[in-house]
């Protein structure tokens, strides 16, 4: 009986040790199309980070995606797992197209300009919450100088 309780407490303790082994968070997908005054947006870089709320100072992971040459996008982690941590996100968009300095590999120079509206590039001006069946058809409607 006294091995039987051992096993147990060993048990018990590897569980307190590494915990209950799968993340804290869940995914949903989301897909969609990012578009500008209608039209859609080519090779724009779209990021969703988790807030959280206060009792989980840590809510995953942030998704990312490109939108394609109609504007579609599907969202991913950075470990390739598809969709987005349910529950609210700061999102950012970015168009600004750069490439390494010809004669200063350290500096950038500008390819294309940056067109997503200034709301869509600084945290938080765009929130989006994410439910638990997810944003299979999400649609993002930026206009010129909201």
């Amino acid at each position: 009986m006294s091995s039987r309780l051992g096993s147990s407490f060993l048990i018990a303790l590897c569980g307190l040790v590494v915990g209950c082994g799968g993340p804290t968070y869940k995914l949903a997908k989301v897909a969609g199309q990012l578009t500008l005054d209608g039209k859609p947006v080519v090779g724009a870089k779209i990021t969703f980070n988790p807030q959280g709320d206060k009792g989980i100072p840590e809510p995953g992971p942030m998704s990312f995606a490109v939108t394609d040459a109609d504007g579609n996008f599907r969202l991913e982690t950075m470990a390739g797992d598809r969709g987005a941590v349910v529950g609210s996100h700061n999102v950012m968009v970015t168009t600004l197209k750069t490439k390494p300095h010809p004669s200063n590999p350290g500096q950038v120079v500008e390819v294309e300009p940056e067109r997503a509206p200034l709301r869509y590039r600084t945290a938080p001006g765009y929130r989006i919450a994410v439910p638990a069946d997810g944003l299979p058809e999400l649609k993002i409607g930026m206009l010129t100088g909201e």
